[in-house]
């Protein structure tokens, strides 16, 4: 429901709303047996009105597939509905310790300015991103790096006016060698 929630939005205006959710129905149990518009009118800070719709379409289908138990490892998370290819990695990633890349377009936009590569709408989807996050992620703790470059993309990293001054990979970076950036930084 988290990664659901994060759908377009920011992590800090999901939080309140996820905590009030977990409270609220504390088990998938618990969140299938309300009525709808409990769930409806939670969600209606984070707007987009289809994000009610998509998550109730969830939980009907781990009401009716996994009868309210969690699924297993050797469950294929893919019919989920809202479980697209970032998601079926975070969830396995969190849930079962597979070191598969949170790929969105966050990682894509590090991954390419480090690395020089192009950075469009569909970077995520691009076969030499996709082998960089998978190497990058090749260890035991790549839940934690996930999380880790999720935030740092997030916070340094951003679309727009990346904080290159603040960065430790700006030596490395070639986005901040060919902007400048990495002489700027040097200069502070």
């Amino acid at each position: 429901m988290a990664e659901m929630m994060l759908r377009r939005t920011k992590a800090d205006q999901v939080e309140p709303v996820y905590r009030k959710f977990t409270e609220a129905f504390p088990t998938a149990a618990s969140c299938a047996a309300v009525p709808r518009r409990s769930i409806k009118k939670l969600l209606a800070p984070l707007g987009l009105k289809w994000r009610a719709a998509h998550m109730l379409e969830t939980i009907d289908h781990l009401r009716d597939h996994y009868a309210l138990r969690a699924p297993s490892q050797a469950d294929n998370l893919r019919p989920i509905p809202g479980v697209g290819e970032y998601a079926n990695s975070m969830l396995r990633n969190r849930l079962f310790g597979e070191p598969l890349p949170a790929l969105d377009s966050n990682m894509a936009r590090l991954i390419c300015r480090v690395s020089g590569l192009n950075f469009g709408p569909e970077s995520r989807r691009n076969r030499v991103v996709k082998e960089i996050a998978g190497e990058l992620v090749r260890t035991a703790r790549s839940a934690d790096l996930n999380l880790a470059v999720l935030d740092f993309s997030a916070l340094v990293c951003k679309p727009r006016s990346p904080l290159c001054g603040q960065c430790p990979l700006v030596s490395k970076c070639q986005y901040a060698a060919v902007s400048g950036k990495v002489h700027a930084s040097r200069e502070r």
